[in-house]
């Protein structure tokens, strides 16, 4: 399951950042097509061949890849505080050794020592 939902995001991520590419490329299949509908016909020293309808399509529709690209964010939030000890059985009457770890994720206030304020 893994495996295909990295591939998934593999492929949303990469056809996001060549988005603008396939416009190119669909012109360049579809060239005819875009020379068919050319609004410049009239003026042959513009050297169009269609680019301009080809332009006017691409603003017409709106790209998947390039909503995904400005709606795709990581949200990491700070996890549940985490407490758990390890404690290792006796053997041959042995002291028991105990591991335990917590981690409060807030700064440490010592007791004290306060911050003096700035002095002018």
């Amino acid at each position: 399951m893994k495996p295909a939902i990295s591939l998934l995001l593999s492929i949303i991520i990469f056809g996001a950042s060549f988005g603008d590419g396939l416009f190119m490329l669909d012109y360049k299949i579809n060239r005819d097509f875009y020379e068919i509908y050319c609004v410049n016909k009239t003026k042959p020293e513009m050297d169009c061949h269609g680019k301009c309808q080809m332009k006017k399509n691409g603003e017409k529709t709106a790209n998947f890849f390039s909503l995904v690209k400005y709606s795709f964010e990581f949200n990491i939030l700070p996890a549940k505080v985490a407490n758990f000890s390890i404690i290792k059985e006796a053997r041959f009457d042995a002291e028991i050794s105990t591991f335990s770890y917590q981690d409060q994720f807030l700064a440490e206030y010592i007791p004290g020592i306060l911050p003096h304020p700035p002095q002018i």
